[in-house]
């Protein structure tokens, strides 16, 4: 029995060493808590049965649906067939391309914000005379991203980042952060019976359950000023709230749910992939540097960089893909056939867990080469013309399927080209303005449970960089 592979810390880790150790097909295969039969997929050919093929036939466990409703509502997450083709599709709308480039000026513009905030609390050093300032990494992505999803989502700037609204980042904080009482607060749901469940609430029911009232009350209220507001008849010039609400797609009841996994995506795992991407370039202090230079290089012509330009970049862009191929804010999730089925021409019958290990599938070594647990940037990067390098948009592994940081097929992440395009911004103008150091030697791992970011304690040291 190796149960622990599913409750390991860090989130997927044992099934890594196996995936990179273990001889096999394309599958592997292990038994866990009461003999429930459990697959790995690890090869592009599995992988894509289960996430694109037949991916309907695949859903999330009762377990995790039970706690999610309860929690979060009932948003598009957690739903499973017909109901998520369909809201899907009007999910697409509010994240398409066009609408995601009118955006851009936004988080651009909260960028600059940030920098500035920074550099007001960088403070002379006793020791070396230079100024400095200690950021709570983790803490001060979550900020960001608060203040950039109210803005895109509500039409709301929370400028949690200055101080203000820091009551919705407690709410927020409650109802999404993962630490190891969440940890416990999950399993205890995954595994007692929900009768049992029900009839023994514990403090953490209790503070999330008032978190999510507290945020569906000012959600209630926000939506019909929203709409007795609304002056333009183009939509695509509204918040994703205003979108979602006069989409006619959803009742008033179901915009909620919606909303709130729109928000949760953005605050816990933008956030965590953007403090992954600082960390890293604090622990790689070449490739921080060399990343300044090509931010240098590609406005010395001109005062600020084009929002093109952030897009374009081969070195942010492959910063900021390898950050997150090597820490998934989605570490490992699981799903459960409906019905027997196939994957990669195997028989799989109805009841078998299906684990899908984004960590361990970014971290293959059959996939991505020997270095694949390593930083390499230079993976997303095509120098085959030496004068004129370009985005690799595979990083070199055999398929887009090898990154699962954001899952693939009809269940992936809608709002993916908006949270890479948050965390270029925002790296690009921090690195552009500071050096970035780590606080420790230590070697920071990925904490919590449904979710995995950076432990709530890491430190990064910013300092100006002189112009």
């Amino acid at each position: 029995m190796n149960a622990s592979a599913i409750f390991d810390q860090p989130l997927g880790n044992q099934i890594t060493d196996w995936v990179n150790s273990i001889p096999n097909d394309g599958l592997l295969h292990f038994f866990g808590l009461l003999g429930a039969e459990y697959l790995v997929p690890t090869s592009v050919e599995s992988l894509s049965d289960v996430l694109s093929n037949r991916s309907y036939q695949f859903q999330k466990t009762s377990g995790l649906h039970r706690y999610a409703v309860r929690f979060f509502g009932e948003g598009l997450v957690v739903q499973e067939g017909n109901k998520h083709k369909k809201n899907r599709k009007s999910f697409v709308q509010v994240f398409n391309q066009r609408q995601v480039d009118k955006l851009k000026p936004i988080l651009s513009s909260k960028a600059s914000q940030i920098v500035k905030h920074v550099s007001e609390n960088c403070v002379s050093d006793n020791e070396k005379g230079a100024k400095l300032a200690t950021i709570n990494v983790n803490e001060f992505a979550k900020l960001i991203s608060l203040d950039v999803m109210g803005i895109i989502a509500l039409g709301i700037d929370f400028n949690s980042i200055l101080g203000q609204n820091l009551e919705i980042f407690d709410v927020f904080q409650t109802l999404f952060s993962s630490n190891d009482h969440k940890k416990s607060h999950f399993m205890w749901h995954n595994s007692a019976p929900p009768s049992l469940v029900t009839m023994f609430p514990s403090k953490i029911d209790r503070q999330m359950e008032t978190a999510y009232r507290q945020l569906r009350k000012s959600l209630e209220q926000l939506i019909p000023e929203k709409l007795a507001s609304l002056q333009s008849t183009d939509l695509s010039d509204q918040d994703i709230l205003t979108q979602i609400a006069c989409s006619g797609d959803f009742t008033q009841e179901e915009i909620i749910p919606q909303i709130v996994t729109t928000l949760a995506a953005g605050f816990e795992s933008t956030a965590s992939s953007l403090s992954w991407t600082l960390y890293c370039l604090a622990a790689n202090l070449e490739a921080q540097n060399n990343l300044r230079q090509e931010l240098r290089e590609a406005k010395s012509t001109k005062n600020a960089l084009s929002e093109e330009d952030y897009e374009k970049l081969p070195l942010l862009n492959g910063v900021c893909s390898e950050a997150s191929r090597l820490f998934p804010t989605f570490a490992m999730t699981l799903r459960k056939a409906i019905s027997d089925t196939y994957i990669n021409g195997r028989l799989v019958h109805a009841g078998t867990y299906i684990a899908i290990v984004p960590r361990a599938i970014n971290r293959a070594k059959h996939l991505w080469g020997e270095d694949a647990e390593q930083f390499v940037p230079e993976r997303w990067i095509d120098r085959s013309d030496s004068t004129a390098p370009k985005i690799n948009p595979t990083g070199g592994s055999y398929s887009p399927i090898c990154m699962l940081s954001f899952l693939y097929g009809p269940r992936s992440c809608v709002g993916r080209s908006l949270a890479l395009a948050e965390i270029r911004r925002v790296t690009a103008r921090i690195v552009e303005c500071f050096h970035l150091q780590t606080a420790s030697s230590s070697i920071p791992q990925p904490t919590g449970w449904l979710s995995s970011g950076p432990p709530p304690d890491l430190n990064l040291l910013f300092s100006p960089v002189e112009k």
